[in-house]
């Protein structure tokens, strides 16, 4: 098959078919694509709060990059801006509660000399998230997962702001409390579908995933434990911090 004035395109390489009844030619050319860079820093900051029985945990990420790259036989360019910001903190009030609030952004923006709009696309979202934890008498836990969610997306597929739920409850059984009954729900509120933004120099995609993900589940564990275990554990299980339940 024979097409006349075609244009192939890989990495720095341009490659132009000339056809012919007899042979095929094809002509080959390369192009410097030197120049693309990626600026990156990064600070985590952690302080545990005596007083508060609670530590603290900040983190925040920056990262720019070029991608100079060929595209119909010119150079073209695409810029990323990506940024993610954290924190959180594990309290402890009592012995019987576990609190682990968090906020979360992150943002993710392109600028492409190829698309032909405004040659910007973007995604950004934000995080509010509390897990809970109850250790009630006779062996019993109640665990609670609230998260909200804003999202603004170039061309958003799903809810803006969905907020999810998940629970579980759980019973430690036998003398050693080495077998946990537990029943689980995630999703109670059917709201936990994401747009999942993904760039490349070509462009960008957008994906939906968890479109139904809420689902009940009755789990049964056990541990025989055939080794030793730490002289601190109780049988009661960890806390959110990795403590062992007292």
């Amino acid at each position: 098959m024979y097409t006349k004035n075609e244009k192939i395109i890989t990495s720095n390489r341009t490659a132009r078919i000339i056809p012919d009844k007899n042979i095929l030619i094809t002509e080959s050319s390369y192009v410097n694509m030197a120049g693309g860079n990626q600026l990156q820093s990064h600070l985590t900051i952690t302080k545990f709060l005596n007083k508060l029985n609670s530590t603290l945990k900040l983190t925040g990420n920056v990262m720019q990059s070029d991608n100079p790259y060929m595209a119909n036989g010119k150079v073209e360019g695409r810029r990323s801006l990506s940024q993610t910001y954290h924190a959180s903190i594990l309290y402890n009030p009592v012995k019987w509660l576990d609190i682990a609030p968090e906020i979360k952004y992150q943002g993710l923006r392109d600028k492409n000399s190829l698309i032909s709009s405004n040659g910007s696309t973007y995604s950004n979202s934000f995080f509010a998230n509390a897990k809970l934890g109850f250790y009630l008498p006779k062996d019993w836990a109640v665990n609670f997962d609230l998260s909200q969610a804003v999202y603004n997306t170039t061309n958003l597929m799903t809810n803006k702001s969905p907020f999810v739920i998940n629970a579980n409850i759980e019973k430690r059984l036998f003398p050693k409390k080495n077998g946990i009954l537990s029943f689980v729900i995630m999703d109670a509120t059917r709201e936990n579908a994401v747009t999942n933004y993904v760039s490349s120099n070509m462009g960008y995609s957008n994906m939906v995933t968890n479109t139904n993900s809420r689902y009940f589940l009755l789990q049964f564990s056990y541990r025989p434990e055939l080794f030793g275990k730490s002289r601190y554990d109780k049988g009661k299980g960890r806390k959110g911090d990795g403590s062992f339940i007292e």
